[in-house]
């Protein structure tokens, strides 16, 4: 709230009050799912214009004053209408393994009247077609050029929304760009002609693949003593084209320089060098660091993510666990990699600053053995 309040928080002359919620009071903590939850309940008060309370609220709590502020915490239901200037509300989440997030959500603009159905001049319209087979894409679409060609024929807009929102999109397939009925039917007459056409485009979707691919990319633990030193020595390929010398020496120094750019984005923020302290032999000492041992694991990650793609193995999907969060969002390319390298060497700096002050252990008991082996050490343990 302290630092709501120094953003937001001012009271200014004209400036309306700002109320503050919390999902948790509708639907308790939903752990990795809190963010989510957040963003709908912003969403939902946006569409139904109007902020519901705060359940169960009784007292404030003593540490957080919202004096001098224009905060105000709704204890009914408020109304949140429409009134000519933006709508706009923050949805803070703090998620399970202490993911923090913060979206700004503003009302969409006001819906456009309903226009006529005709085409203002120059408006280009797109008309896909699709079928099962190459005989059913030809015949369905000299059906629509028929349409199209015919007294009766629908206003264009319908026509070509129809067919591309509420029709199945099926493998063989055929689109055609025109301003009016004559320029599509006359498109579809040159695509059944074999004729090339500029405004016309047809093709077969690629088969569907099988399996999907997903990077997992896991948190502090998986490191071990000298890992990725053969990587950034060479690199060898196990593909069909491995003979061929151009193609291998393409892709010998993927991972390597891959290395070297975290190596230079992360130098700002530390006083040690990545490539030094992966390449040591004997294994450096600095990897029992926790402030070294972290972003050096988000580099390797980051950079067999590179080498992975130059193979032509490419992620549908990307997932991160605690440090392993960081490398797939610049993986799925949420985080550029100067940023990515700021979160990860100032996280675990800060994780430095508690080093030592405790431990934790994975136990495989139920929660009530647990609970008995702890008995009488409840002081220390927790």
């Amino acid at each position: 709230m302290e630092a709501l309040a120094a953003a937001i928080g001012e009271v200014a002359p004209g400036r309306p009050s700002c109320a503050v919620g919390s999902v948790k009071t509708n639907v308790g903590h939903l752990e990795a799912a809190a963010g989510i939850a957040g963003v709908l309940k912003v969403v939902l008060s946006l569409e139904h214009e109007a902020l519901p309370p705060i359940l169960h609220f009784r007292t404030l709590n003593p540490n957080i004053s919202l004096d001098g502020t224009r905060f105000a915490l709704p204890t009914e239901l408020l109304p949140w209408q429409r009134n000519g200037t933006r709508r706009v509300a923050g949805a803070s989440a703090f998620g399970w393994s202490g993911t923090n997030a913060h979206v700004v959500v503003e009302e969409a603009p006001a819906p456009a009247p309903a226009s006529a159905a005709e085409l203002t001049p120059g408006e280009a319209l797109v008309l896909p077609i699709s079928a099962h087979s190459p005989e059913a894409l030809r015949t369905l679409a000299g059906v629509y050029s028929d349409l199209l060609a015919g007294p009766d024929a629908p206003a264009l807009r319908d026509l070509c929304y129809t067919a591309a929102v509420r029709r199945t999109h099926h493998d063989h397939r055929v689109a055609v760009v025109g301003t009016s009925h004559a320029e599509l039917a006359d498109g579809l007459s040159a695509f059944l002609a074999g004729e090339p056409r500029t405004n016309v485009a047809a093709g077969v979707r690629a088969a569907t693949e099988g399996h999907r691919l997903v990077f997992v990319f896991p948190g502090q633990g998986g490191q071990w003593a000298g890992m990725a030193q053969d990587l950034l020595a060479h690199e060898r390929r196990s593909r069909e084209d491995q003979d061929d010398e151009r193609v291998r020496e393409a892709h010998e120094r993927v991972f390597a320089d891959a290395i070297a750019a975290c190596d230079a984005a992360l130098r700002p923020h530390v006083d040690w060098s990545l490539r030094d302290v992966l390449a040591a032999k004997p294994v450096s000492a600095l990897l029992s660091h926790i402030d070294v041992i972290q972003p050096a694991l988000f580099a390797v990650q980051v950079a067999l993510a590179a080498l992975w793609r130059s193979l032509g193995i490419v992620p549908h999907a990307v997932v991160g666990h605690s440090l392993g969060e960081v490398a797939a969002a610049h993986v799925a390319g949420a985080l550029s990699l100067d940023d990515a390298a700021r979160i990860i060497a100032r996280r675990s700096q800060l994780l430095r600053t508690i080093s030592g002050r405790g431990a934790m252990a994975v136990i495989e008991l139920p929660l009530g053995e647990a609970r008995r082996a702890l008995a009488g050490r409840e002081d220390r343990l927790a």
